[in-house]
Parts: C-alpha cells; sequence; structure tokens
C-alpha cells in the first residue's frame, strides 16, 4: 500500500492556471494515475488511445495541470485503467483534523 505524495512545485512550475489547493483529492488522484502509467510504462500516446482522451489531457494530468479536470474524470480514468475507487467516509481524529486522504493499494484482490 502506497500513499500518494502531492506533486512538488517542480511539477507545478510553466503552469499558468493556479495549482490546486495542497489538500485537493484530484491532486491525489493524478498522482495514482501518473504511478499507474509510470509502473507500466504507458507512454503518453498509448494512454491517449486506451482513456479516448486527448494527448494534451493526459499531458496535463501527468503534469498537475488540473484546472477543467473534474474528480469524476480522475475516477473514469482510474477505472479504465482497471483499478477500483473505494470511497470511505469516517469521523475525523481529532476536531479541526479531516481531509481527503488517496491511497493506491497494489496487489488487492477483490
Amino acid at each position: 500500500m502506497s500513499k500518494t505524495k502531492p506533486p512538488d512545485k517542480a511539477h507545478q512550475e510553466g503552469s499558468t492556471a493556479s495549482p490546486p489547493w495542497p489538500g485537493d483529492p484530484r491532486v491525489r488522484l493524478a498522482s495514482c494515475v501518473n504511478e499507474l502509467m509510470t509502473k507500466s510504462g504507458m507512454t503518453q500516446r498509448a494512454a491517449a488511445e486506451q482513456l479516448r482522451m486527448p494527448q494534451p489531457r493526459i499531458s496535463a494530468i501527468r503534469n498537475y495541470r488540473l484546472s477543467g479536470i473534474s474528480i469524476e474524470k480522475l475516477f473514469s480514468v482510474l477505472v479504465a485503467l482497471d483499478q477500483n475507487i473505494t470511497i470511505t467516509v469516517k469521523p475525523q481524529r481529532r476536531r479541526g483534523s479531516g481531509g481527503v486522504d488517496v491511497v493506491l493499494t497494489e496487489g488487492s484482490a477483490s
């Protein structure tokens, strides 16, 4: 099980869009997509064909330029990459500590 890490500032340099807020789940979902693509050796062109998305959209995800990319779109990309998505809502451990965690679990059986 690996917890995805948000991109560092280098991933966001050169983007004219304002970066997503630090806790934005889209960043963590994009990180899962990127990790899966890297591990499989999938090129942006191959991903564009498999996911039926324009290659510039894949590039935007790879570079964390997520303006205009919804959580739902990232969910559909992960499902197309043969991933299951589970959403769990649970109480905060302590007041003011709520947030969103996205965890990519490898090798889990359904």
